[in-house]
């Protein structure tokens, strides 16, 4: 244990190892004054040092945990709250437009669309036969421009080839009929023809305009070939602009029977009701066409 020991005459400091056993009868001199003293000193003991305290833990703060779950709570039920108050409005205004507004009308079923065609005659032009005839809507419901595919075969009955073509009308009422022509460009040579007739209904937004005629018509000899240059002005009679107006020239022969067509469009894109347009195209027909017609169509502008 270590001791402390003083010197009685000017009290400096010395310092002594040892046991108190091993001390009891020595004699010691100061150092620094020559005074000889013995043991009359008490063995210091070294002060313990306190023991290391370790540093508090700071306490979790839980109150904004809990702030912010208190707001996704509160926002969670003004969410569920607005949800069900639409929900209910717009279940409300459901039922007044179910109360108020008519019933949808059915669209019409592709298989109640039909429609026959009556074949003609073919006319033979240059290096390619043009076919004529007549397609008739025989279904309850209006029709957009049928199909008409004419199917060559050759003497065995063995398909060759086929081609395929449209009525100049764009719609057909039921029971109307409009003109066919089918161009078969050089086609190889065959023993007869065959025809399918494909029918769709008439879209609700095809509309024909109304009121289209003929006001003015000078008809002349054609250029080359036999028929007619056919020329004049067409009319909106009609409530509604008329637009794609399209002048149609049809020969028949003494049969009654479609023998040519040709087709223009109005000098004008659209005509507006009481306006005018200029049309001029020529009709070249067999030398057998007894007559000819001058039809004037056109859609409706939305």
């Amino acid at each position: 244990m270590a001791r402390l020991l003083k010197c009685p005459n000017c009290g400096a400091p010395h310092n002594d190892i040892g046991t108190e056993s091993s001390h009891s009868a020595r004699r010691y001199q100061c150092t620094f004054c020559g005074t000889q003293f013995s043991e009359t000193v008490k063995p210091f003991t070294a002060t313990p040092q306190p023991e290391a305290v370790p540093p508090r833990e700071r306490p979790t703060r839980l109150w904004p945990w809990i702030l912010a779950g208190g707001v996704f709570v509160m926002l969670m039920g003004l969410i569920a709250v607005w949800m069900i108050v639409g929900d209910t409005s717009s279940s409300s205004r459901r039922r007044s437009a179910r109360s108020t507004s008519f019933a949808p009308l059915a669209r019409p079923l592709r298989g109640q669309a039909k429609a026959r065609f009556a074949y003609h005659r073919t006319v033979r032009k240059l290096s390619s036969d043009y076919v004529y005839g007549q397609v008739t809507n025989t279904g309850k419901v209006p029709i957009a421009n049928p199909r008409i595919t004419v199917v060559l075969y050759d003497e065995a009955g063995k398909e060759i080839t086929s081609k395929s073509g449209f009525s100049h009308y764009d719609s057909l009422a039921p029971g109307q009929t409009a003109p066919v022509t089918v161009l078969l460009y050089r086609t190889p040579p065959y023993a007869r023809l065959g025809f399918e007739v494909t029918a769709r209904p008439k879209d609700g937004f095809l509309r024909g305009a109304k009121g289209l005629r003929v006001v003015q018509h000078q008809p002349r000899p054609a250029d080359y070939g036999t028929g007619w240059r056919l020329s004049g002005k067409i009319e909106n009679s009609g409530r509604d602009d008329a637009r794609f107006v399209k002048v149609l020239g049809l020969g028949y022969d003494a049969n009654d029977k479609l023998a040519c067509t040709a087709f223009s469009y109005a000098s004008k894109t659209q005509l507006s009701p009481g306006d005018s347009a200029r049309y001029e195209f020529q009709l070249l027909c067999p030398r057998d066409v007894a007559r000819y017609e001058i039809v004037a169509l056109g859609r409706r502008a939305r």
